[in-house]
C-alpha cells in the first residue's frame, strides 16, 4: 500500500482503510459509525469479546497495534489512560512499529498534555502526522457520527483530515495545537461533571425535604439551573438506572488529570479541587463502577448517617 503522500487518497474523495484500537463503549461506537458508512476497518482490543463485537459488524480482526498500524492509513485510537496510550503507540509491537510514513493517527482519549506531545514528536520523526481528537458527549453519539469534535494539532493536517472527521462528528472545532484540544476536553469535563455534582447534591436535599423527584425535574427546566446533565442524567437518577454510560471512576480520572494540569502552571483551581473531592471519595465508597450520577447515592447515604 502506498503512502497517503504519495496517492493522495483523502484529496481523491476514496475512502481510506481504518484501524481503530480501542473498542470501549466510544471506541467501539466510532468502528460501528464507520463501517455503516462503508470503510474497511482494522480493530485491535485486549479484550476478545469488544472485538468479536464489531467482527460481527464487519471489521477485520488484527494481532496488536503494529499489525493495525501496517494494515491501514488512518489509525484511531481510542483508549483509557496515559499509560495504555504510551504502550499502544511506544511499545512493543506498537503502533509506532507498523506506521508507514505519511499514514495519519487520530487519539480520542482523554488523557494528560505530556502523553499527546510525546506521541506527536515520535510521530513527526517516523514521518507519520498526528490529530488529537477528543469527542464530546457519548457513546451514542458516537455511534452514528453525530459527536461535537475538537481537534488539536498542526494546521495543514487537520485541513488533510477534515474531510474524513466529517464521518466522526457534524460539529467540528478546531483547537489549535495538541495541548489546546487535550486540556479543552478536560476543562469541559470539570465543567459538565462539576454541574452534575451540585445538581444531584441539590436534588437529594429537595427530595430529603419533602419536594416531589418529578416536580423538582420539571419544574427545574424553567430555571437557569437547567442544563445538559439534567436533561441527560436526572431521568436515570429518577428511575434509579446508574448503569455506566461514563463510568464515576473516569469521571473522577479526567478531573484529577484537570486538576493536576493547572497545578503545573501554578493556577489554582479551588472549586474543581472540592469537585474531585467529592468524586474521589464517591469512588473509594465503592461507586467507581457505576455512571457518574451514582455520586447521587453518596449524597443518599450522607443524609442517612446525618438523620439516624
Amino acid at each position: 500500500m502506498s503512502s497517503l503522500t504519495q496517492d493522495h487518497v483523502l484529496r481523491e474523495g476514496r475512502k481510506p482503510v481504518v484501524g481503530v484500537i480501542g473498542l470501549g463503549k466510544m471506541g467501539g461506537g466510532i468502528a460501528t459509525n464507520l463501517l455503516k458508512r462503508g470503510f474497511t476497518i482494522h480493530v485491535y482490543d485486549v479484550r476478545n469479546e469488544a472485538v468479536k463485537r464489531v467482527q460481527e459488524k464487519g471489521a477485520i480482526p488484527s494481532n496488536n497495534p503494529k499489525e493495525v498500524a501496517e494494515s491501514t492509513e488512518v489509525v484511531i485510537t481510542s483508549l483509557p489512560d496515559g499509560k495504555t496510550v504510551r504502550s499502544v503507540y511506544l511499545g512493543d509491537m506498537g503502533i509506532m512499529e507498523g506506521i508507514r510514513r505519511g499514514s495519519y493517527v487520530i487519539d480520542t482519549s482523554t488523557i494528560d498534555v505530556r502523553t499527546e506531545e510525546d506521541i506527536e514528536k515520535e510521530c513527526e520523526r517516523r514521518g507519520c502526522k498526528m490529530l488529537v481528537v477528543t469527542l464530546g458527549k457519548g457513546p451514542a453519539q458516537a455511534e452514528v457520527g453525530e459527536s461535537p469534535l475538537f481537534v488539536g494539532g498542526k494546521k495543514e493536517i487537520f485541513e488533510e483530515l477534515k474531510q474524513f472527521l466529517e464521518n466522526l462528528g457534524k460539529s467540528i472545532h478546531y483547537m489549535g495545537e495538541i495541548r489546546n484540544a487535550v486540556l479543552f476536553k478536560l476543562l469541559s469535563n470539570v465543567i459538565g461533571l462539576g454541574n452534575l455534582a451540585l445538581l444531584l447534591e441539590a436534588f437529594s436535599v429537595a427530595k430529603a425535604n419533602g419536594i416531589d423527584p418529578n416536580v423538582f425535574y420539571k419544574a427545574l427546566k424553567d430555571t437557569g439551573g437547567w442544563s445538559y446533565q439534567a436533561e441527560l442524567r436526572l431521568p436515570w437518577v429518577l428511575n434509579g438506572d446508574f448503569s455506566p454510560r461514563f463510568s464515576l471512576s473516569f469521571t473522577r480520572k479526567d478531573i484529577h488529570l484537570a486538576v493536576e494540569y493547572a497545578e503545573e502552571q501554578r493556577v489554582p483551581t479551588p472549586i474543581a479541587s472540592v469537585i474531585l473531592h467529592v468524586y474521589t471519595i464517591a469512588e473509594r465508597e465503592g461507586l467507581g463502577e457505576l455512571d457518574a450520577n451514582a455520586i447521587y447515592k453518596l449524597y443518599e447515604k450522607w443524609i442517612e448517617v446525618k438523620k439516624d
